[in-house]
Formats: structure tokens, sequence, C-alpha cells
């Protein structure tokens, strides 16, 4: 005698509800995800209207399962209630999340979409006030971004305009992303984000124990808005491991890059015999690199750029690589502000800095 009774490996099945369906999943890919005993009819309904195999199966439809001489035996479809946002480009802070533009370059609903990922049953939309903007309209400080569920709840955020990334205020100690990463890489292999922050308690993240990129602050400090404390980039002495400052760009523009007026430097006393090289790349090609040697001394031939071009996503960061250097710590306070300079027409060569 068969059972009554729906299986499945790909949705989450709880009593007679059935949940997890993956958007616009239709009835043959749902009868093909679900396991019955031989000769158990299965029949999918939206009220009282039987769906066929090309239909959408949605929150609210019913799945019955019957078969001869037993009482059938209903299931029914609940609409996903997932409504978080799983990543985006932009810097989230709460309940706020900083976008650039700028009156040249503006940022419009269908690029904002694009650079946010949530669940494939949600849907993202832009509200000012209690109106829904289009595709092509542009986004401003204010406004929210909603992120409703299936089921109609929703998760919203306040958009607030931001053109300046400053790696020394946007650390967060533990924190990667949304748009500065801690990275490193072993000789010429691919640079990957670091996962250790330092053990003690000091702001910066850790490779071989101490070294890494952070923040020149006193321990325990998560986060800082003192204009005085500078950034921290360094890497285990003697080795082929690099580590990196690094920054995916939000939005697709011209942004220019500094640092700190009196940078970059070796942060420690004494250094003798070694050196430390700190290049600046965009997308892996150097745009610039400087040799320090000589402790609390300015790198004279360091420039800042008054332009550089990038694609949302990009990986621009400043990167320290130190040579047979026992004073590894070298000061250095990347600024990345984007620039009122509308967008080429063609696309931007890819960038990348580190």
């Amino acid at each position: 005698m068969a059972a009554l009774v729906l299986r499945s490996n790909t949705y989450t099945i709880s009593g007679t509800n059935v949940s997890d369906l993956p958007k616009n999943t239709t009835v043959e890919q749902f009868r093909n995800n679900i396991i019955v005993d031989t000769g158990v009819t299965v029949t999918v309904k939206n009220g009282d209207k039987v769906l066929g195999d090309a239909d959408i199966v949605k929150g609210g439809a019913t799945i019955t399962l019957s078969y001869e001489g037993m009482e059938s035996v209903t299931y029914t479809v609940v609409a996903s209630s997932d409504k978080e946002l799983k990543d985006c480009y932009y810097e989230v802070k709460g309940t706020t999340m900083s976008v650039p533009y700028t009156a040249k370059n503006p940022t419009t609903v269908s690029e904002m979409r694009k650079n946010i990922t949530v669940a494939d049953t949600a849907t993202v939309s832009v509200l000012n006030g209690g109106t829904e903007l289009a595709n092509t309209d542009a986004v401003a400080e204010g406004m929210t971004l909603r992120i409703t569920a299936e089921d109609g709840t929703t998760n919203d955020y306040t958009i607030a305009q931001k053109n300046t990334y400053n790696w020394t205020f946007d650390f967060v100690r533990g924190q990667q992303g949304n748009v500065w990463f801690g990275q490193q890489k072993n000789g010429t292999g691919d640079w990957t984000n670091m996962t250790e922050s330092d053990r003690d308690g000091w702001p910066n993240w850790c490779v071989n124990t101490y070294y890494g990129p952070g923040i020149d602050a006193s321990q325990g400090t998560t986060s800082t808005t003192d204009t005085s404390v500078h950034g921290l980039l360094s890497a285990p002495p003697n080795s082929d491991i690099s580590t990196a400052m690094a920054f995916r760009a939000p939005k697709s523009g011209t942004v220019s890059f500094n640092v700190k007026d009196d940078e970059p430097y070796l942060r420690q006393n004494g250094n003798s015999g070694g050196t430390v090289t700190l290049s600046l790349l965009v997308n892996d090609t150097v745009k610039q690199s400087v040799t320090l040697q000589t402790s609390r001394e300015k790198a004279t031939d360091w420039a800042n750029f008054d332009a550089i071009e990038v694609n949302a996503g990009d990986d621009p960061c400043s990167n320290k690589e130190q040579q047979q250097s026992k004073q590894a710590v070298c000061s250095c306070y990347p600024i990345i502000t984007y620039l009122d300079t509308a967008v080429a027409d063609t696309e931007a060569p890819d960038a990348r800095q580190q």
C-alpha cells in the first residue's frame, strides 16, 4: 500500500507545508524535485485551477496526493519570508545604505538593483516617500531601498550619499566589505580576503600572528573618527606574503586616489638595511611603486592620482609588499573619492588598485 507522504531533497517540507521553492519554479520542475510512492497521483492547484506543467508554482498553491481507495492529503506551498540583504557593493551600517552619485554621474534604480543580492524570491525597489521609482530614475539621499519577500513582508534601508571612502574612517575591526577588504597573497598566487583579526585586540587583520592592514589606534579599538589616526599596512618580514588595503568600487565612474599628507612612511624607528615596497595597482596593473627604507621619512616620489576610471566591482587597493625589512609596518591612509565626471559612452578599462 502506498503512503501519501511528500518528500524532497530540494524543498523544505514541514508538516503539510512546502517552502524554499526558487522563484519561477514550474509545475514540471516541482514534480522533478519531489518524491512520492509509486502510483500516487500529484495534483497542483492555484485555488480551484489545476496547473499545467508550464505554470508557475507560487505561494498559496496546493499539492494534493491521492491514491485509489485512500483519503487524499493536501500540502500547501508557503511563500518565502526571506527579505534579507545577502550582499551588495555599497557600504551598509545598520539600516543606512551609502551610495556614491554625482550630478554628472547619477546612480539609477536599475544600477542599484544590479549591485544588490537578495533571495531570488524577493524583489528590490526604491521609493521616494510612498512612490516607487522607475528603473531609469536617479536615487537620492533620504529615499528608501526596499526588499520585499515573496510573502509581502519588507526590509527597508535608508539611502545616503557617500562619494569619499577613507580606509581609516571606514575600517571596522573584523569586518570584510562591503567596500574595503583586508587581503593577502603568497608569491604569485591570487589575492584572498584575510580571515583572522589580531588575537590581542589590536585593530588590524592578521597573518603570521602580527601582520596585516589596519589602523594605528589603541588596543581594543573597533573603529575611529579621529583624524590623527593613520592607516597601517604590514607584511611578514623576509617572506613572499604581501598584504593589501583593497577597495571594491561600488560604482562605475572616475575617482581620485590620495593618501594622508605626510604619508607613506615607515612607522617604526630604527630600520636599517631592509626595504619595503609600496605599490598602487588597478586590477593587477601597477600604477606606481615606491621603496621605503628610512624610518619616519615620507616617500617623496609617491604621487596622488587626480583621475582613475573604475567599473563597479573593480578592486582598487593600496598594496604594501616588504622585502628584507625587520621594521615591517608602514603608515598609509588611502582616500578614494568619486568625481563629478560623466561616465564615458564606452566601457571604462578594468581597474584595480592594490
